[in-house]
């Protein structure tokens, strides 16, 4: 049957869509595409989701920004964006993706793309791809390393406060996933030099 009209017991699809939002991947990886997902919405109400069967096609890049990628399934065909970040490491949750960024980088070179603002928390989108910024050491979302991360990075890891993930993914320096005297020393040496 054709995706535009299908009879299943009376109910036929309305309309389709491709569940591929905030696919980020680090530069000259992969895409990590297991959540791609195409959702069946049909004339009753009910959803019907397919995983498998869907097959991709995109050029891996050779610099940051977003890559046109096709999804093809029964065959229709889907477009949707991956951005490709020059970046330390990218980290999903459940509802987010933050991107790891070391102190220094502009935005051109980290997504290829002049417009992002490089402060810790900041939340931007570019070509519908969307995602937190977190600059190793800015604790505090200033987008500068001064004594006030130190000190938050200090508070943090002696008294064991509670920050928001993307504060305490800046605090991890490192990136080792654990907040610790290491990552309190590297910020102290970058906001003194």
């Amino acid at each position: 049957c054709s995706l535009e009209y299908c009879k299943f017991d009376s109910a036929y699809v309305e309309s389709v869509s491709l569940s591929a939002q905030n696919i980020i991947t680090l530069l000259g990886e992969k895409a990590d595409l297991s959540s791609l997902a195409l959702n069946f919405y049909y004339s009753d109400g009910s959803i019907y989701s397919v995983k498998n069967g869907i097959s991709v096609s995109y050029t891996i890049p050779k610099s940051a920004g977003t890559v046109k990628a096709t999804a093809k399934y029964d065959g229709e065909e889907y477009s949707f964006n991956i951005l490709y970040v020059d970046s330390d490491k990218v980290e999903k949750s459940e509802n987010d993706v933050y991107v790891l960024i070391s102190y220094g980088k502009t935005s051109k070179e980290v997504f290829g793309n002049e417009n992002v603002d490089m402060k810790t928390s900041v939340s931007a989108s570019i070509d519908g791809v969307s995602f937190t910024v977190v600059i190793l050491g800015d604790v505090d979302g200033s987008g500068n390393i001064t004594s006030t991360d130190y000190l938050r990075v200090k508070q943090l890891f002696l008294e064991n406060k509670n920050i928001s993930k993307s504060a305490a993914l800046a605090a991890d320096v490192n990136c080792d996933g654990n907040v610790t005297a290491t990552d309190y020393l590297l910020i102290k040496s970058i906001f003194t030099k």
